[in-house]
């Protein structure tokens, strides 16, 4: 409800003056429901002491049987916000909340017996578990549109991202609808169709998704700019170069136990492993133009740094291949630009500071301003234009010396594109 009373908001009273670039950018909600399950039902059985069997079960040594189900919810609400680069090309965002969820039930049988100190003897053991594998989508979609009379079809594709921890998700979405105009409100309902990667991390997931959705905004012949400076919107794609975590060492003492045999062995050590050699990057931009040559550009870009703590045995050898972890950072660099030439295509210099907020921490506490710095070249083509850069950023140290550290310098190749 919290959204719908946001996204109603911006509908009804977020006013932006004309004087900007060519396009409008309208903003909106979506409402609607999930036609298909997102997981299937699979049952898995394993023989005593035998490996799980079944099409997409796992290879897990112990378990008499395993069933995983659908128990997720159909209802789908957010906000969208649609930038119109034509009459019948426009572009379109969402952020749409549904509870993905699956429902897993294990039972184990011991062979021998565990025996507890106080007696107790556990011959079997069940249980189950209904978790929310997801609760948000964001498809990013290009749209085109063909203007009949009162009930204009279009058709719309493009990427879609259910965003977790280590576990995230990626697909491709397409879709057919009508767009028609009541009392003022541009209404569109579609028809959709997800594929999504298959990457083994969700038992009995199912790829293919169908959807109906509605979509309400406001239209709007206005464009953008703010106290009367031209402002380009657009998103920024790219990689970092240098890994965000440092890969360090930690005594450790104590036992680790194997997950296949149950036996315990002596551990001597404990180190975090950099995961990023190459991380993307994405995010969003706003430039404000600011006469010929100069302009200020602000990004705010989404980073994950990517690591594993790895136990190490007292003969030397791994545990295990080690607890994967992420640590999220938001990147928001505010930089003053330079032009020297005014033409279709000119070099470029930035600077300025970068602020960045993180969660998911782990125990790292990276530092939460910085200083950043790049050259680029950029391209224009009638209202679209391309920025690539080399981008060069110095942390302040760590809010704790403590724990993983992240590196205070940080390479990135990105790439603007804005309208």
């Amino acid at each position: 409800m919290l959204l719908l009373i946001l996204a109603f908001l911006l509908v009804c009273s977020f006013r932006i003056v004309p004087g900007a670039f060519g396009q409008t950018v309208t903003f909106g909600v979506v409402t609607g429901a999930s036609l298909t399950g997102d997981f299937g039902n699979l049952s898995c059985t394993a023989p005593p002491g035998g490996v799980l069997t079944g099409p997409g079960c796992p290879r897990i040594i112990g378990a008499d049987s395993l069933t995983v189900s659908n128990a997720s919810k159909r209802l789908i609400l957010g906000p969208r916000v649609n930038i119109h680069l034509s009459k019948s090309l426009s572009v379109e965002a969402e952020a749409l909340h549904r509870q993905i969820r699956s429902h897993q039930e294990w039972k184990v049988t011991y062979s021998p017996p565990l025996v507890f100190p106080n007696g107790t003897t556990l011959t079997s053991f069940t249980s189950s578990r209904t978790g929310t594998e997801f609760s948000w989508e964001f498809p990013v979609l290009g749209k085109y549109q063909i203007f009949a009379s009162k009930m204009n079809p279009f058709i719309e594709a493009g990427p879609s991202f259910r965003p977790a921890e280590n576990r995230e998700l990626i697909g491709v979405t397409a879709g057919v609808g009508v767009e028609t105009h009541m009392r003022g409100l541009n209404v569109s309902p579609a028809v959709r169709y997800t594929r999504w990667k298959d990457t083994g991390r969700y038992l009995g997931a199912l790829q293919n998704q169908f959807q109906i959705v509605l979509g309400v905004d406001r239209p709007s012949s206005e464009s953008i700019s703010v106290f009367g400076y031209k402002i380009s919107l657009g998103g920024v794609g790219g990689w970092g170069l240098t890994g965000g975590l440092k890969t360090e060492s930690a005594p450790f003492n104590g036992t680790v136990r194997d997950s296949r045999t149950g036996i315990e062995s002596p551990a001597q050590g404990t180190f975090f492993e950099n995961l990023n050699g190459f991380s993307p990057v994405a995010g969003m931009m706003l430039e404000f133009k600011w006469g010929q040559h100069m302009s200020v550009e602000m990004d705010g870009l989404y980073r994950a740094l990517n690591a594993r703590d790895v136990v190490i045995r007292s003969d030397g050898s791994a545990a295990s291949d080690g607890l994967r972890f992420t640590v999220l950072t938001w990147e928001f660099p505010i930089m003053a630009k330079y032009k020297p030439l005014v033409s279709r295509t000119s070099p470029f210099l930035e600077l300025g500071p970068a602020l960045r907020a993180s969660g998911n921490t782990h125990g790292a506490a990276p530092s939460g301003i910085g200083v950043t710095g790049g050259a680029g070249i950029e391209r224009r083509q009638g209202k679209f234009t391309v920025a690539p850069a080399l981008r060069f950023t110095h942390w302040a140290e760590d809010w704790r010396r403590a724990g993983i550290r992240t590196r205070r310098n940080q390479l990135e190749l990105v790439a603007g594109f804005s309208f």
